[in-house]
């Protein structure tokens, strides 16, 4: 009888272990925190709600082939797309104001500001972006519906814990269209901290032949802006052309 009672008892014990291990699995999925969908949907409301941040952003330039590099510092305006950047490009220092209409540049060396539509054709081609809208327009992108999204894991950004996500989106929007090349999509990679912000934003792209890769970090979410919007002092509009000349670009055709 003892021999013959076995065989339903083990057959409980492997049924025990298998709901023993499926709840294993199910509590160590539920720690992995939220998927990649949830991030990327829940980070524009946590930018709203803090409405601005500083910036940093590095632009390189050429790859190994040609391998120049960009540096600049600000700060963005969300809502209103206003922002600053001081720019250091060939051993020069470039400061540029937007108040999300106008796009305003003081040259290296000058004190009168010059001024253009920020949405006038050619005025982002010469510049690949101003950093602000650039910021805006990446977040902006992830109010939408994002497929094939790849999640690329935990990654330390300033000592902080995030999460790596990359996707690709097609040639929308002022900023991925300057540095969509010939391509019709463009690959953006987004790190979210804890709190729901991207806190690292990266899009490649290629510019007149030229390949791009910019890479923005931001912090000091919520801190006003520090500098006057338009600036004070002497500005004199010019067209695009002349703000491509001043950065180095090919005069857009």
């Amino acid at each position: 009888m003892i021999v013959g009672t076995r065989g339903p008892w083990i057959l409980v014990g492997i049924m025990a272990v298998a709901v023993v291990a499926l709840l294993a699995a199910l509590l160590l999925r539920g720690d992995d925190g939220p998927g990649a969908d949830e991030l990327l949907a829940a980070a524009p409301g946590a930018v709203d709600a803090q409405g601005t941040a500083g910036l940093r952003m590095t632009v390189d330039l050429g790859g190994d082939a040609l391998d120049v590099g960009v540096e600049a510092t600000g700060g963005v305006d969300f809502e209103s797309g206003a922002g600053h950047l001081l720019l250091t490009l060939l051993g020069q220092q470039i400061e540029l104001r937007t108040d999300g209409r106008t796009l305003f540049v003081l040259p290296d060396g000058e004190d009168q500001w010059l001024a253009t539509k920020a949405d006038e054709e050619g005025a982002l081609d010469a510049l690949g972006g101003t950093g602000p809208n650039q910021a805006v327009e990446l977040v902006d992108l992830l109010r939408g519906d994002l497929d094939d999204v790849e999640d690329l894991g935990e990654v330390d950004i300033g000592g902080e814990p995030t999460r790596h996500l990359r996707f690709t989106v097609a040639a929308e929007g002022e900023v991925v269209e300057a540095l969509a090349g010939d391509g019709e999509d463009v690959p953006i990679e987004v790190w979210i901290d804890e709190r729901n912000l991207p806190v690292r934003q990266r899009i490649e792209g290629n510019v007149q032949g030229v390949d791009v890769v910019v890479t923005i970090d931001l912090t000091d979410w919520g801190r006003p802006l520090a500098v006057t919007i338009p600036p004070e002092g002497e500005v004199r509009d010019v067209e695009p052309e002349e703000l491509a000349q001043i950065f180095g670009a090919p005069v857009p055709g």
